[in-house]
């Protein structure tokens, strides 16, 4: 799928539009999180540049994809509500990103 492509965006968008930036903890966390990928735009045409690149980019984030399926769980209107689901979000993924990295070079180490 080339970058662009609507269809796993539009499913992100889908949650974080009408559940995230509905609420002022949510739309500060997007803010920051947009903070942070700043920069992704490069890091998309060196992307579209090399098939390997791309590979794996796409392991590398196809567990944080399956976020929406977690976070449609939630009801927009409440912060509480979101607040569970976006909280087990960010657990899996640290647990993924930051987490399991380490406990593999914690061993690797032993």
């Amino acid at each position: 799928m080339r970058h662009g492509d609507g269809r796993r965006g539009g499913r992100l968008r889908e949650i974080r539009d009408p559940t995230l930036l509905s609420m002022g903890a949510g739309a500060a966390l997007m803010s920051a999180l947009n903070d942070v990928y700043s920069p992704s735009p490069a890091v998309a045409d060196w992307e579209r540049e090399s098939h390997v690149l791309r590979a794996a980019i796409r392991a590398i984030i196809a567990p944080m994809l399956a976020s929406p399926s977690i976070m449609s769980a939630a009801e927009p209107g409440s912060e509480l509500d979101v607040a569970a689901p976006g909280a087990l979000v960010i657990a899996l993924n640290a647990g993924l990103y930051v987490g399991a990295p380490a406990a593999i070079a914690w061993r690797l180490r032993r």
